[in-house]
């Protein structure tokens, strides 16, 4: 059986239906989380200023290290870094994946006035992170 990986860049850990889907359709049997100082800072880059690319050329150097050709790389979080991260990804052909999730959003006015606002996630699927091509 081929030992296949998933790296793991989220703001969280896994829904244990991720989980599932990661080991039944992607066929991952290895899955590795940021260490602390990475997952620290993933979890909370911030919105003013420069992207910091000492930290994500820190990432790509821990992908390079615990990762191999081939194997996935689960990428969502700022959308700079995430490109950043992708980019790389594809480059040094990795197969970085994202979540894509249904979104159920519902409202009620409350007698005092007050609108209580409810927005569920359900996770739907991983996707392939797809490069641009000529159709």
């Amino acid at each position: 059986m081929i030992n296949k990986t998933c790296l793991i860049l989220l703001n969280h850990q896994l829904l244990p239906e991720q989980e599932r889907e990661l080991r039944t359709v992607f066929h991952v049997n290895n899955i590795l989380y940021l260490p602390k100082e990475l997952f620290d800072f993933w979890s909370n880059i911030v919105p003013d200023g420069e992207l910091d690319f000492n930290f994500l050329n820190k990432t790509t150097k821990w992908i390079k290290e615990e990762g191999v050709k081939k194997d996935y790389v689960l990428v969502q979080g700022e959308f700079g870094a995430s490109f950043y991260i992708t980019d790389f990804c594809i480059k040094n052909d990795y197969t970085p994946i994202y979540a894509t999730s249904e979104r159920v959003y519902t409202e009620k006015q409350e007698m005092d006035g007050s609108v209580l606002r409810n927005h569920i996630f359900r996770h739907k699927k991983f996707r392939i992170y797809q490069p641009w091509r000529e159709l």
